[in-house]
């Protein structure tokens, strides 16, 4: 059975942004590391939770909010690729 597109694409978006985080997490503090402008771009939708002096999120929610936004973002990727795929 082959799942569909939006599926795959949205599975893939949150695997690359774990991915990301992990490697991340093990490069040492003193130098540069591989990922890091990778995490900076999948770091970038924070920018709708920072101006709000309303909300006060924790790290754990800041990231469950990234899985969110780049699982939604790959999702509409992957329709709108499936639609003008041909089958």
């Amino acid at each position: 059975m082959k799942l569909p597109l939006w599926l795959r694409l949205a599975s893939f978006t949150d695997a690359l942004l774990a991915l990301s985080l992990l490697l991340k997490a093990i490069c040492p503090l003193n130098v540069g590391c591989l990922t890091d402008p990778l995490t900076a771009f999948f770091f970038s939708p924070l920018f709708f939770l920072e101006n709000n002096g309303f909300t006060d999120f924790s790290k754990s929610q800041e990231i469950v909010f990234l899985f969110w936004v780049w699982f939604i973002v790959g999702a509409l990727i992957g329709f709108v690729l499936g639609l003008f795929k041909k089958d």
